[in-house]
């Protein structure tokens, strides 16, 4: 085990004997749903504005999560509304009260934050198909937040981070997890496509398009991108009124809503929101565009189009 390996450990003892005498409120956690690269550290740090917060980082990280390998949940988990393994149901209930946690969920946690917080906020970025699950099994009195960014983004933005960049095609093989019927489904279509972006942005399809079919039906609070690149005070005001939450003035004042996020790994976030909400848009030609459109149509996916960065936001409720 390396210094910095041991370190870790030694600082998760630390915490495990903290949360042991710590009872969070499952009933009043804040959870943030949204695709990996989507926004959501930003929109983490922004409220961690919320006094007595403490954050809860990503928990179904397939390799460095908590979800036992055993449940073969895979990397963008699914469960049936009507699911009622108890199993599950406990799983989630003790994510989000810092019952079952380790070195990675508990990475942002300063002893402080966690001896001094009564809320916690569990960032999500691969949960989005487990909302309708979430909900119809648990009531929450914040509503969890969807946080929506524009497929192309996203995808281009997953291939630099955590593909070195390598935009050339791989193999597409079905997910070895439970409830893959979607894969399956798609495959044919999926093994058609003739570039990663097309099968990146497919598979997104895949992964969010049954949720946001039905966000019309779900308590959740929707958070646009592009909205808050744009105005990201606004939005984050928004939130903390829903959730009848005060913040002083102060604490408001001091955030700094031009910082990039600790996630933006290569120094991509431009000064201005325009900017940086058509930087990939600029860089495909209309081919490429076309391409990924009729990878929405195929889906029947209108919130979004290939030819602007911005939601059709009257689609979202039709």
């Amino acid at each position: 085990m390396t210094l910095t390996k041991f370190i870790h450990f030694i600082r998760y003892l630390i915490f495990s004997f903290i949360l042991k005498f710590k009872n969070f409120n499952h009933d009043k956690s804040i959870l943030i749903f949204s695709e990996a690269r989507g926004g959501s550290t930003w929109l983490m740090e922004l409220l961690k504005v919320i006094p007595k917060t403490c954050i809860n980082w990503e928990p179904l990280h397939l390799k460095r999560g908590v979800v036992p390998a055993s449940y073969r949940f895979g990397s963008r988990p699914y469960l049936p509304d009507n699911e009622k393994n108890t199993d599950y149901l406990a799983l989630f209930e003790e994510i989000h009260t810092l019952k079952r946690a380790n070195t990675w969920t508990t990475k942002l946690l300063t002893y402080r934050t966690l001896t001094e917080s009564n809320l916690v906020i569990t960032k999500y970025v691969r949960a989005n198909l487990l909302v309708p699950f979430l909900l119809n099994n648990f009531s929450y009195k914040y509503s969890p937040i969807f946080l929506l960014r524009h497929p192309v983004d996203t995808c281009i933005s997953q291939i630099k981070a955590f593909e070195n960049g390598d935009f050339s095609i791989q193999p597409f093989g079905i997910p070895d997890c439970i409830n893959n019927e979607r894969f399956y489904e798609h495959y044919d279509y999926i093994k058609s496509l003739r570039s990663k972006l097309e099968q990146k942005i497919a598979i997104w399809c895949l992964n969010n398009c049954p949720t946001i079919n039905r966000i019309h039906e779900l308590d959740v609070q929707i958070i646009f991108y592009s909205d808050l690149v744009l105005n990201p005070k606004l939005e984050l005001q928004k939130i903390l009124d829903s959730y009848d939450i005060n913040v002083d003035g102060k604490s408001l004042k001091n955030l700094n809503f031009a910082k990039a996020s600790r996630t933006d790994f290569n120094n991509e976030l431009k000064n201005l929101p325009e900017e940086q909400l058509y930087k990939n848009f600029k860089k495909l030609d209309v081919e490429t565009k076309e391409k990924i459109q009729n990878v929405f149509d195929h889906f029947e996916f209108r919130l979004y189009s290939a030819f602007s960065p911005f939601p059709a936001k009257e689609k979202l409720l039709a």
